[in-house]
């Protein structure tokens, strides 16, 4: 069952993301795992970069790491995205229908295809020493989806569950 369920997973993977598999990339592992909520994840690998699409509780999301780090530090697509575009784009969570994988899929491999150059080299650079700059924007993109929370609840009274920065207040 699970074997088939990964197999259906990575053939969505290999057809959304054809681009990378061209560019040298190969599955280096996945697993699903029913108890976590059906929680999966698929990790491709080139001689440089990790690219790890995973599915958490219905969303599909990516972040991407440097093949020969030793810190096993990922970034996710929207912290790197955000820093590359200096703030003009932020990419906020999946809006649509999140039975619709194959729309989640395409959004994340339209995006990273659109970025993957630029990405390649903010992941160097930091693999040699630029973690300070992209750990500030990791703080401002959860700063920017705690709004994005804020804006999309129907009342004020919810926003007092949503815990505030301490360098925010």
């Amino acid at each position: 069952m699970f074997d088939f369920k990964l197999q259906r997973i990575k053939n969505s993977i290999r057809k959304h993301f054809k681009f990378l598999f061209e560019l040298g990339f190969r599955f280096h592992s996945a697993k699903y795992q029913k108890e976590h909520m059906g929680y999966w994840e698929v990790i491709l690998q080139s001689k440089d970069l990790f690219v790890q699409v995973y599915n958490d509780r219905g969303e599909i999301m990516l972040s991407i790491g440097h093949a020969q780090s030793k810190d096993d530090v990922w970034y996710g697509l929207s912290v790197l995205v955000y820093f590359i575009t200096k703030g003009e784009h932020f990419i906020g969570s999946y809006d649509g229908d999140l039975i619709d994988k194959d729309k989640q899929l395409q959004r994340l491999s339209n995006i990273l295809s659109k970025y993957l150059d630029d990405i390649r080299g903010v992941v160097e650079i930091k693999y040699k020493g630029n973690k300070e700059n992209l750990q500030k924007t990791y703080l401002e993109i959860l700063d920017l989806y705690r709004k994005e929370y804020l804006k999309s609840r129907p009342t004020r009274e919810l926003q007092k569950y949503v815990p505030k920065r301490k360098d925010s207040q």
